[in-house]
């Protein structure tokens, strides 16, 4: 393949990317005014995004090996039309269940396509150095495009409608499903033939219970049901070891046991998973800047660009850090970082303004956030077999995607119950002043909760990563997925 036609793989892989990030930061930007319009209350509009989030963390493994075995190439064209006509049936929803459909179909969509491209990215790119600037270049462009994603969401949300958050998506994904056509050449597993489908049906349906038991956690509403919530947490546990059990024995396992069993590797999912559940939603810090704060979408959407920016400069940074610290020292550094960006936004009230109080926390997060997934993605995918590079892919997606759908149910949750119970504890009439001051209570609560995982985060990299650096050599270190 000619370097020309390189290039233009290489675009059309980080576009793939970039239509997801665009889809999901927009759409959290969008998120009151769609609750709004259609009357979803507040412990349900974590479905709003979490809908597609779940459905793209429970379907990547399988997607994965789809891709392995059937073609990456293939698999991306199908995944980029599914998220075409997924969008287009939630940009037209007229009501709760007929948006959530759309959502689950564009994250069945998103699992089908983002372990092709990623899988892809790997495949063309050989040579260490090249394949670290080609990740360096997805990365860069995924980050990026949450920075237009958050404006373009606000833009479209306070001057159209929410409803061309997800429209916008179609003809983009036509046009790079056309693209993909020409300029992709098919890479597949040469030694995978069959599909672990017994492995995929439990694996799927215990991430699913595990979401679904986790965000009931806190309701009071009429809709509560807490022996459904333990019958689905304990059935969640039970798919989840039978997927276990099944994935050791399975001749062709969905998961390969090998790599998460690898020290490296298995530490380093477990850190980007703890990870996840309290820092990478940034769904609270949205709604408290409109609902406590009372930004417009737009304003909400350019108060968060130095989100974006951080990540971006911090990510780029970590690679030449990761060669002077290790990848343990460094996940360790940034996980403190962003612990303590969190513990800041747990301060904030009612009267809080944006650069004395947010923007230095927005600059601890992502600065945070950025030097701990660089060595952490690092560690996560080094050495894995070319036959698995799919698999492996997904299984790092997985972790990010599922870690992050159960900790923004988790945070919403808290959020919610904890201005529920400032609201029945105050002696004041509920007026609109006083529901305020509760979602702020509720909001600094989960903050709180948010920083208390990013901590023990940095406790599971220093004890299991940081004793591996100095057996890491700088040829490891250009192994990076930002």
């Amino acid at each position: 393949m000619t370097n020309w036609r390189l290039r233009c793989a290489l675009a059309v892989l980080c576009s793939a990317q970039l239509l997801i990030v665009l889809d999901a930061c927009s759409l959290s930007v969008a998120l009151p005014s769609i609750q709004r319009d259609l009357g979803i209350s507040d412990i349900d509009r974590v479905w709003i995004t979490n809908a597609m989030t779940l459905a793209w963390g429970a379907s990547l493994l399988l997607g994965g090996r789809i891709a392995d075995i059937s073609g990456r190439r293939r698999a991306l064209h199908i995944g980029l039309l599914g998220f075409a006509l997924s969008s287009l049936v939630a940009g037209t929803a007229q009501n709760e269940l007929a948006l959530i459909i759309g959502r689950v179909l564009q994250g069945v969509s998103a699992g089908l396509l983002t372990p092709s491209a990623l899988a892809l990215l790997s495949v063309l790119f050989i040579e260490p150095h090249a394949r670290a600037r080609a990740l360096g270049i997805y990365g860069a462009v995924a980050a990026a495009g949450s920075m237009v994603g958050l404006v373009l969401g606000g833009a479209l949300t306070e001057y159209a409608s929410w409803r061309w958050c997800l429209l916008a998506n179609v003809p983009l994904a036509l046009v790079l499903a056309a693209l993909s056509a020409k300029f992709l050449t098919e890479s597949r597993s040469s030694g995978k033939t069959l599909y672990d489908h017994y492995g995929a049906a439990t694996g799927t349906i215990g991430v699913a219970l595990l979401a679904l038991a986790v965000s009931q956690v806190g309701r009071s509403d009429a809709g509560a049901h807490p022996a459904l919530v333990w019958l689905a947490l304990i059935s969640a546990v039970g798919f989840l070891i039978a997927f276990w059990h099944i994935e050791k024995r399975c001749k062709h396992p969905l998961l390969p046991p090998e790599i998460i069993l690898d020290r490296g590797r298995g530490a380093a999912l477990l850190t980007v998973f703890v990870l996840s559940l309290g820092v990478l939603p940034i769904l609270l810090l949205t709604l408290f800047m409109q609902r406590v704060l009372l930004y417009s979408a737009l304003a909400t959407g350019v108060a968060l660009v130095p989100v974006s920016v951080g990540i971006v400069i911090s990510s780029a940074a970590a690679g030449e850090l990761m060669q002077r610290m290790g990848p343990g020292r460094l996940a360790v550094s940034g996980l403190a970082c962003a612990a303590l960006g969190f513990a800041l936004l747990a301060r904030l009230t009612v009267s809080s303004s944006y650069l004395p109080d947010i923007f230095p926390a927005e600059v601890l997060i992502s600065a945070g956030v950025g030097l701990a997934l660089v060595p952490l993605c690092s560690a996560a995918l080094l050495g894995i077999a070319s036959d698995d590079v799919g698999v492996g892919s997904a299984a790092f997606l997985t972790t990010q995607q599922v870690g992050g759908c159960i900790g923004a149910a988790l945070l919403n949750a808290v959020a919610t119950g904890a201005a529920a119970m400032w609201l029945s504890q105050s002696a004041e009439p509920h007026s609109a002043a006083t529901v305020m001051y509760a979602a702020a209570h509720g909001y600094d609560l989960a903050f709180i909760v948010g920083a208390g995982m990013a901590c023990i985060a940095g406790v599971i990299a220093f004890v299991r990563l940081r004793p591996l650096d100095s057996a890491w050599t700088s040829t490891m270190a250009t192994e990076v997925l930002i």
